[in-house]
């Protein structure tokens, strides 16, 4: 059963979501909140969507300012987009929930597991980091003058950057599909903007001892976007905060598949993320 969900924020943006619940209706289901990076879109998730829902009840939702999703009023900070997240939540009356970020969504699913945290009985963290590196910044500092300079080689640098070379060759709608997304207005423009804003003023260090549910961090080795030593770093920064006995902290290298690899290896991604369900339960 698929569900769109129109909810408007206390500032005035409009969310569209996605609640697809699994077909066999089954109670002991999870309901998995699903949070996509810079992009910001639903349809990223796509995908995943596919594979896990005959197992699990799925949200998905275009974040504020992209896609279906108005921009409403507030600053966009990762903080924001985390009481976002909790506002669909609440709309959709989800107690508890696992919850996936990838990338930025990384970063908002961190801040969300310390905003609500008797609500987030499990978090994975995929292709994400603690705090941005100088890798980051200069990464994304680099891409926002792009995007104003040459809107279409933002695109398809972005497209090109995302995924393993032999697998986007071998995939290459996908990039024409980058490139008919190509960001030339000037609202659209901003929008990105201030993500990135949003992405680079993130910094995790302080809070993270605060997140006390299981959590799986995930990476590729060969991510030209998120080093995987953040990802690294990232674990090994839940571990020494874990309290005893109130979570674990686990870290897969899926070794190839680019940063965008819950799309280049969905069944992989998949696997590992339900083989560690069972291993909670």
């Amino acid at each position: 059963m698929h569900a769109n969900i129109d909810t408007t924020t206390p500032d005035g943006a409009r969310l569209l979501a996605h609640h697809r619940k699994n077909p066999t209706q089954s109670p002991n289901a999870k309901t998995i909140l699903l949070i996509s990076g810079l992009g910001g879109t639903a349809g990223f998730w796509n995908p995943v969507v596919e594979t896990l829902n005959p197992h699990h009840d799925l949200i998905s939702f275009d974040q504020r300012g992209i896609g279906a999703s108005s921009r409403g009023r507030a600053t966009v900070n990762i903080s924001q987009l985390a009481r976002d997240s909790l506002h669909l939540l609440d709309v959709l009356d989800v107690q508890q929930c696992t919850v996936i970020g990838h990338s930025t969504g990384g970063c908002i699913a961190q801040q969300l597991a310390v905003l609500a945290p008797d609500r987030i009985s499990a978090l994975v963290l995929s292709a994400t980091w603690l705090k941005a590196d100088p890798y980051i910044q200069a990464l994304f500092n680099h891409r926002r003058a792009l995007l104003t300079q040459n809107p279409a080689a933002y695109a398809g640098l972005g497209a090109i950057m995302s995924y393993a070379p032999q697998w986007l060759s071998a995939h290459w709608p996908i990039y024409d599909a980058a490139m008919r997304q190509t960001p030339d207005t000037q609202e659209a423009q901003t929008i990105i903007k201030e993500r990135i804003d949003a992405l680079l003023a993130y910094d995790g260090t302080a809070i993270i001892k605060e997140i006390v549910c299981p959590t799986l961090v995930l990476g590729s080795a060969d991510d030209a976007i998120i080093p995987f030593t953040l990802q690294i770093e990232l674990v090994q920064a839940l571990q020494n905060h874990a309290k005893q006995d109130a979570r674990q902290a686990k870290l897969h290298d899926f070794g190839h598949g680019g940063h965008f690899f819950p799309v280049s290896r969905t069944e992989e991604f998949c696997e590992v993320l339900m083989s560690w369900q069972k291993d909670l339960s």
